[in-house]
């Protein structure tokens, strides 16, 4: 009891120095899409009953620990936007300030002008699009249900309505989900990117779900394969000048 009481004390003690915590949550347990790759490619996940948190039930719980808070992400492995109380919760959170990181992680699908201009009134700090492909028949391929001229288009929207408001928030992050059957795209992804105003590109291996586990998709699979396009990409980053994270190079060979 008395080591619980000391490290209670000392954490008291540093949250009164400044908010400490970094949060993430759902607020709803739904996707639009199902991605070939991802658990809503299950029927049984696709389909289970909605649950979502209300805006009075995150104002309630959020209000014993916002001023504590020094980041919050919006979303886990579910697509926020489709929560109708989206807006409502991000005025919420930007009531506690403007020193708060707040982001999220969408597919793009539906971020329309109403979603687009709450970003910019309540301060989201930066926006993960989720995209995985540099072409309409590569990208729709894998993210089953998806617009690949809808998303780019809301993407380009946002970025103009950034430029209107003379704001630099939210900041663009694009997210590539690395395979066997997309790497050859992601030298053009890059560019595609920077048109976007992209500020970092995160690529990252496919991982294996309970509903997924495609062999022949792993990189991990196919180390010579990774390997060369993973020095492409970095040589197209640089020429690009934008930031990319990416795993390091397969040191085995097959």
């Amino acid at each position: 009891m008395e080591l619980e009481s000391n490290v209670e004390t000392k954490l008291r003690e540093r949250m009164s120095k400044g908010p400490l915590l970094t949060l993430r949550l759902d607020l709803i347990n739904k996707c639009n899409l199902q991605c070939v790759m991802c658990h809503y490619s299950d029927p049984k996940i696709a389909l289970r009953p909605t649950r979502k948190i209300s805006t009075a039930q995150f104002d309630k719980w959020f209000n014993g620990i916002g001023h504590h808070v020094r980041d919050i992400m919006l979303s886990c492995g579910d697509e926020p936007l489709m929560s109708p109380h989206f807006i409502d919760i991000l005025a919420k959170i930007s009531d506690y300030g403007n020193s708060m990181d707040v982001g999220l992680c969408t597919n793009g699908m539906l971020m329309n002008a109403k979603i687009r201009s709450a970003m910019i009134q309540y301060g989201l700090t930066y926006s993960i699009f989720s995209i995985d492909g540099a072409t309409k028949a590569t990208m729709e391929r894998i993210r089953v249900k998806s617009s690949y001229d809808r998303v780019l288009g809301n993407i380009k929207a946002l970025k103009k309505l950034k430029e209107d408001s003379q704001s630099i928030y939210p900041k663009f992050v694009m997210d590539f989900v690395m395979m066997r059957s997309n790497i050859h795209e992601a030298e053009t992804f890059v560019d595609i990117c920077k048109k976007l105003g992209a500020e970092l590109i995160d690529f990252r291996h496919v991982v294996p779900t309970s509903s997924w586990n495609d062999e022949d998709e792993k990189l991990e699979n196919f180390p010579e394969v990774y390997n060369f396009h993973r020095n492409r990409i970095l040589d197209r980053a640089r020429k690009q000048q934008i930031n990319v994270t990416l795993p390091s190079a397969f040191t085995h060979a097959r």
